[in-house]
């Protein structure tokens, strides 16, 4: 009872604070970001095991409406990682070579999905109880934070990870600006997934060159 009211009071409240319910408030945020033609972004991924904790991933990238890039450490190696249109360039860690793959929507490109475009770690069927938690500076301005358990849309997510969890947070001006998600394994229910996906610079102009 005491949580149940807790959860009425932040909804209520967020919707004297701002004249909209937390879930359409949402709802607007999600679309115009994923509107958005051009953003920089940064990803981290934690393995959680019994206690353990292992980073998995940790990135850097910028997107345009055509074309994206990505560099940092993936599953322990590094990696630096074009796309323009339908082309992929992936450094080789060894050799420092640019390796090419043109001509059709690589596979290269599904496997990295989330780095290159980390947007679709947020496509929701549809987004389920929607929490207000409050207000939350992150990296120096002011949002709001929202919790779910959404019905996500990403087939390879689904695959692997079961059990979502998402906290977001929603600038001023309606853009996500961080999310974490938290999934379970499906073949090891004792690991847990937590990512963490940093935003910025929507609608800026930003210009990806073929490295060769």
């Amino acid at each position: 009872m005491v949580v149940l009211g807790l959860i009425c009071a932040g909804v209520i409240g967020y919707r004297l604070l701002t004249g909209a319910e937390p879930q359409e408030s949402l709802k607007i945020a999600l679309q115009k970001t994923a509107e958005s033609k051009t953003f920089r972004y940064s990803i981290t991924q934690q393995m959680t095991t019994d206690g353990s904790n292992k980073l998995w991933t940790q990135v850097a990238g910028e997107k345009n409406a055509t074309s994206a890039h990505v560099k940092g450490i993936m599953y322990g190696s590094e990696v630096d990682i074009y796309q323009l249109g339908s082309a992929l360039y992936q450094k080789d860690t060894f050799s420092k070579r640019w390796m090419t793959i043109k001509g059709g929507p690589p596979a290269a490109q599904e496997v990295f999905m989330a780095e290159l475009n980390p947007l679709s770690s947020f496509n929701f069927k549809d987004l389920g109880e929607v929490k207000h938690l409050g207000s939350e500076k992150v990296n120096g301005q002011k949002t709001l934070v929202f919790q779910l358990k959404p019905n996500i849309q990403n087939q390879l997510m689904e695959a692997l990870w079961t059990d979502f969890s998402y906290t977001l947070y929603v600038s001023k001006s309606n853009y996500l600006v961080k999310g974490v998600l938290k999934a379970k394994s499906r073949v090891q229910p004792q690991t847990i997934l937590t990512m963490t996906v940093d935003f910025k610079d929507f609608g800026q102009g930003i210009e990806i060159k073929a490295p060769i």
